[in-house]
């Protein structure tokens, strides 16, 4: 085998060079299904500020994108959504490339939980305003959500109520049941 062959082999044989090295190319975990984004739409929770809204929903293929991933890591799989409100082509890949950047920033610098769906959605706002001012409003977004390590899960699991009637005393008094039909 010459020199060549196994330089050739050995560039498209090896694992990607981020995923290798740990670092976030946040192209390679993106939402790309539209059921994702309504999904998340309808049943996620949402954090909307001036210029962005992030929705947030637990991702169900975290535990299956773990096994698949080369570190083994949980990841949250990231949508971007610009409208065509927001102005011309050049306007909307403008806010798509500063959400991205911002929340590489967010990640480099704080860090973010894993395994979830992210949406985040540029408002009319996001044109017009700066790098800083996106920055601003994704870190305040991602707190509201509740999403930086140390702070409590964003989705509790909270105790359902049990039938029964609930009385002005707190105490639970289940329901008679009924006696059968003779």
């Amino acid at each position: 085998m010459c020199e060549d062959e196994s330089r050739f082999r050995s560039l498209f044989s090896s694992p990607k060079k981020s995923l290798r090295e740990g670092s976030s190319n946040v192209k390679e975990f993106a939402i790309k299904e539209n059921h994702l984004f309504v999904k998340a739409y309808q049943k996620g929770r949402k954090a909307v500020k001036k210029t962005i809204a992030v929705y947030l929903l637990p991702d169900y293929k975290a535990a299956r994108l773990q096994k698949e991933n080369p570190l083994k890591q949980r990841l949250n799989r990231l949508g971007f959504a610009v409208s065509k409100k927001n102005g011309g082509a050049v306007t909307r890949n403008r806010c798509k490339r500063v959400m991205r950047e911002a929340y590489r920033r967010i990640l480099k610098e704080r860090g973010i939980k894993t395994g979830y769906l992210l949406v985040i959605a540029a408002r009319t706002a996001c044109g017009s305003a700066s790098t800083e001012q996106i920055y601003a409003d994704m870190t305040a977004a991602f707190a509201a959500l509740d999403l930086f390590p140390g702070m409590p899960s964003p989705f509790r699991d909270t105790p359902q109520k049990k039938q029964g009637k609930h009385h002005p005393d707190g105490a639970y008094h289940p329901r008679p049941k009924r006696a059968p039909a003779s």
